[in-house]
């Protein structure tokens, strides 16, 4: 029931809710903050703004909400990314790897 999904954090480890909506087909608008940026390839599935900055939250929404071109290819490319890079058996076996790697 959503076109866009906004996160406008100021501090984050991981942003996996960012993978979830993307892997429900949605952008995300974002902060611009250490954990974000390893979920959120800004113009690509999202976009990304300075902390704390209502001005450029405002416009990234309006700018998705009003094109649908970009709103549909950056749903597209969230969705794509989340099922190439962070699916459940890509996560599963990186987390073996790491423990072998550990254990050995």
């Amino acid at each position: 029931c959503s076109d866009i999904f906004c996160l406008p954090s100021y501090r984050e480890g991981f942003g996996s809710v960012i993978i979830e909506a993307a892997a429900a087909g949605l952008p995300a608008v974002a902060s611009d903050i250490y954990g974000l940026r390893d979920a959120v390839v800004h113009g690509e599935t999202g976009i990304m703004h300075e902390v704390k900055n209502r001005q450029q939250i405002q416009k990234a929404l309006l700018l998705l909400a009003t094109n649908h071109t970009m709103r549909h290819s950056m749903s597209e490319k969230a969705y794509q990314r989340a099922c190439s890079y962070f699916s459940q058996d890509i996560v599963i076996n990186e987390m073996r790897r790491y423990y072998r790697f550990l254990l050995n």
